[in-house]
């Protein structure tokens, strides 16, 4: 009797895995940022119906207003992606006050024969972040809301999705200066082409800027930069 009660206990248990896994998902991509301070750079909130068929998507994204200021949020065609016409939700916005950036937007028509939500994956909006200080963190959905129809084809509802009903995947990023001698911001420093970047703007073939001033000494790109540049690149010393 045991050992069928243990039979049964690990077929629920995967059952409920299954059922999980193929929950929507709300998620960031890319998933983890690297970005120099003082520069931009862009995420996009997908959704993945995974079966499902959505006809509203809303969420709250959380950032820290210390590291990210928050530009722009553009529609990503999600929702539209089958040819309904779709509304976005007059309360969405950024507040880099309170480091957060809300989106909703629904499918107008009603779902029925001739109406139909987004089966398919695709991006909800993308939003562009300015980097304004040092630092590591994550942006955090909250508030995932999303709408799916059941019962097709003989009776159309429409259940509202939250939370606990939606597999949620935050993203991470961190903000920081390029490394000293990474001339052409690849986040390498002292490569061949930081070199050849050194050297032309040493014989003035282009103009340097005060990253090309290795010494500190005020005169960016000189012989004692191309030395030191050199000298990093060969490994004898580190910038």
């Amino acid at each position: 009797m045991k050992y069928i009660q243990s039979i049964l206990m690990v077929i629920a248990l995967v059952c409920l895995l299954q059922v999980a896994s193929a929950a929507p998902k709300i998620y960031i991509e890319p998933s983890d940022s690297l970005v120099a301070n003082g520069s931009t750079f862009t995420v996009d909130v997908k959704v993945g119906p995974l079966g499902s068929e959505v006809t509203t998507a809303m969420y709250t994204l959380r950032f820290d207003n210390t590291h990210l200021k928050a530009i722009s949020q553009t529609p990503g065609g999600f929702l539209s992606q089958g040819g309904e016409a779709t509304k976005v939700d007059p309360n969405a916005g950024i507040n880099n006050t309170a480091g957060t950036v809300s989106y909703g937007e629904y499918i107008e028509a009603e779902p029925d024969e001739t109406h139909f939500g987004v089966y398919s994956p695709g991006t909800l909006t993308s939003i562009t972040f300015e980097a304004i200080g040092d630092g590591a963190g994550k942006l955090n959905i909250t508030n995932p809301k999303l709408a799916v129809v059941t019962g097709r084809p003989d009776t159309i509802f429409v259940t509202y999705l939250f939370a606990s009903d939606i597999n949620i995947f935050n993203a991470a990023y961190t903000v920081s200066q390029y490394p000293r001698g990474d001339l052409d911001h690849n986040w390498v420093a002292a490569d061949a082409v930081d070199v050849a970047m050194m050297i032309q703007a040493f014989v003035g073939d282009i103009i340097p800027n005060s990253e090309y001033d290795l010494d500190n000494n005020g005169n960016n790109a000189d012989a004692v930069d191309v030395a030191m540049m050199i000298q990093a690149f060969v490994g004898d010393i580190i910038l």
